[in-house]
């Protein structure tokens, strides 16, 4: 079963998690900006290494130059899952002119409260990436590994201030596309996902919406 999806939703949300889960229920791949990224070659991955190293964003055009070669590979020709893109207006009508198919839109819902709960709750071992919650899912002992007993990190994006600056930027580039999507051409459904739930309610939802 072919599935062509794009997932939008604040940082926090759940988005990779439930597009990997969706990956593995219809045999379609995950395509992300930043493993665009990193599978860039040649000039282009010059280019981008260059930006970068300046501080600066990875400028559309490079984006979109390395989305259209991704897209055309053999695996994503039954389907594919856009996880991160578009996040901007403007990537969403390349999107629409660009890329010939009508997709699915996964819009995951969550307060910014239950976000900057989730998010700044996080621990995670720096040496195997073992991720825990203060609340969800603490270790056996408090800020230690429970196979290591190595001390537990709070990563610089999940601080407080961070989480609500990645919120920030959100609300005022991202959030619109949901305006976008209601009336663009290329969108097939839009699924309205609750994620304050469980990982096993959100699933639910999205394959009941996808069904």
């Amino acid at each position: 079963m072919s599935l062509f999806a794009i997932m939008i939703g604040p940082p926090g949300a759940g988005k990779g998690t439930l597009a990997e889960y969706l990956s593995e229920q219809f045999k379609v791949p995950v395509v992300t900006t930043s493993a665009l990224i990193r599978a860039a070659k040649n000039q282009e991955k010059a280019a981008i290494e260059a930006i970068m190293a300046s501080g600066k964003l990875v400028d559309d055009s490079i984006i979109y130059s390395l989305l259209e070669q991704r897209l055309q590979q053999d695996d994503c020709q039954q389907g594919y899952i856009l996880d991160g893109f578009p996040r901007t207006t403007a990537q969403a009508d390349f999107l629409q002119t660009k890329v010939k198919v009508d997709f699915k839109v996964l819009n995951l819902q969550l307060a910014d409260e239950a976000i900057l709960q989730r998010l700044s709750g996080r621990r995670v071992h720096p040496g195997s990436g073992r991720v825990y919650h203060i609340t969800y899912n603490p270790p056996q002992q408090e800020g230690l590994d429970d196979l290591t007993h190595e001390p537990l990190v709070t990563r610089d994006d999940d601080q407080a201030e961070v989480i609500k600056h990645r919120l920030d930027v959100y609300h005022q580039q991202t959030a619109p596309i949901l305006h976008w999507i209601k009336s663009a051409s290329c969108i097939e459904k839009i699924i309205t996902i609750d994620a304050t739930g469980s990982f096993e309610q959100v699933q639910q939802q999205a394959l009941s919406g996808l069904s």
